[in-house]
């Protein structure tokens, strides 16, 4: 996060969506074919934790 907010690093988001023709496919993992619909960029990171109740 430190990366993101006090370097200055934006690294990009990929979206995906799952296509059933192979030559339409950018990407296959586990024979799944995928192209890629968008890119965004990283601006920020928000982590927001709880305590667990035992």
């Amino acid at each position: 996060m430190r990366l993101v907010e006090e370097e200055g690093l934006h690294p990009l988001w990929a979206e995906m969506a799952e296509v059933a023709d192979e030559k339409e496919a950018e990407v296959t993992v586990k024979g799944k074919h995928y192209r890629f619909v968008t890119f965004k960029r990283v601006k920020g990171v928000k982590l927001e934790l709880e305590p667990i109740k035992v």
